[in-house]
């Protein structure tokens, strides 16, 4: 995933021109790997198994984070029905008295981290749809998911609220979201005809006419399911490689044919930049001193 997009760049560089977007749009993988390169985190979300000892604690610390999701949990070869539990970004809590057991490699464990999220506030969480004739208004609960949670929530609510079948996918090559239904669909969109606290602007389908006679759609605009303060870094360090085309990677000494030692120059950072990606390192600091 890229941390930020050609259209959101510009926006952010109040830039009209299109000259200059064959340049932006190749710079958009740079800023993303110097982004994850520095904080040492995946913005997009992976799923990881490790095989770990347990210490006769609550608490199991693993290998990536942060820690968004546990999928699975075997205990001496012994799969567990873990319900119960809380993440702290580098460890899984077990809640009720549980514990992992003390031994040797005696736990497998199979999680999910990067950064990746998707924020549904009261402004955003509803999506006005008509099927079968009929108009539906589908919600879901406001808070903070993983995009694939997300994409699941919006899908169930919509197949509860008409009993029809729908599929709600993300396309991480062209970072848009997909709509699908066993059945003519419409969308509202506009301002006169979505109700409020539409849901439309966040998957990215335009305010300007409603989506119409189709059975699936793919939205108009690109969503990024990342923090905020992370779009905004990558956009400012952006700005900063646009702005001195002379240097190709503005922060950055390579050596190496293969480009693979790579020397930070933190110093050429933006100041507020840098301060929001050392909050996220802490998080690394953290693991390696506890």
């Amino acid at each position: 995933m890229i941390a930020t997009t050609l259209t959101k760049f510009k926006e952010f560089a109040k830039i009209t021109s299109t000259d200059d977007d064959t340049f932006i749009s190749n710079k958009l993988n740079t800023v993303t790997k110097i982004i994850e390169t520095y904080i040492n985190i995946s913005l997009t979300l992976k799923q990881f198994a490790e095989t770990l000892s347990g210490d006769d604690t609550d608490e199991l610390f693993v290998l990536n984070m942060p820690v968004k999701k546990l999928v699975s949990l075997y205990i001496s070869d012994v799969a567990e029905t873990i319900t119960d539990y809380s993440i702290e970004n580098e460890y899984i809590i077990i809640s009720d008295d549980g514990i992992f057991p003390d031994g040797n490699k005696n736990i497998l464990i199979t999680y999910k981290a990067g950064i990746e999220e998707i924020e549904v506030t009261s402004q955003n969480n509803k999506l006005k749809i008509e099927y079968d004739g009929d108009d539906y208004t589908c919600e879901i609960t406001e808070g903070i998911y993983l995009l694939e949670d997300f994409l699941g929530a919006l899908e169930t609510e919509m197949e509860d609220e008409t009993d029809g079948t729908f599929t709600v996918s993300y396309n991480y090559n062209i970072n848009k979201i997909k709509i699908e239904a066993d059945a003519d669909i419409k969308i509202y969109c506009t301002s006169t005809t979505s109700d409020n606290n539409s849901m439309h602007s966040l998957l990215g389908f335009s305010n300007t006419a409603d989506k119409t006679g189709e059975t699936n759609y793919t939205a108009d605009n690109e969503v990024l399911p990342l923090p905020g303060d992370i779009i905004y870094c990558a956009n400012a360090i952006l700005l900063r490689i646009f702005n001195d085309y002379s240097k190709d990677r503005f922060d950055v000494n390579v050596k190496g044919r293969n480009n693979d030692n790579i020397e930070y120059n933190l110093g050429e950072f933006p100041r507020s930049v840098e301060r929001i990606l050392n909050n996220y390192r802490k998080l690394l600091w953290v693991k390696i001193f506890k």
